[in-house]
């Protein structure tokens, strides 16, 4: 009975982390919004965000070697929305 409702919580617990690997990169988008849609940059760190970007891609290198789909969905996500804001930042940067 209690490896059943180990088993249970487990596997709750592993449908949770997909939707937090669907939901946190989400975070990103206003982010993106403001700067390709209102073309403001002002305030906004390339370093900072190109360290999230090059620690997102670490991530994923991890994840595809260890085959972690939550991993995998979350870093490739984090890494295109942070590029994204990086090359705002440059495109937009006046």
């Amino acid at each position: 009975m209690q490896a059943k409702l180990a088993r249970d919580a487990r596997s709750m617990f592993d449908v949770g982390m997909y939707l937090v690997a669907l939901i946190t990169p989400l975070l990103t988008v206003p982010q993106l919004v403001i700067i390709w849609s209102s073309h403001q940059t002002q305030g906004i760190s390339v370093i900072t965000w190109g360290a999230y970007a090059a620690a997102s891609g670490l991530w994923l290198i991890y994840a595809l070697l260890r085959k972690q789909k939550q991993l995998i969905v979350t870093q490739l996500l984090l890494f295109i929305l942070d590029f994204a804001v990086v090359l705002g930042v440059y495109i937009y940067r006046s």
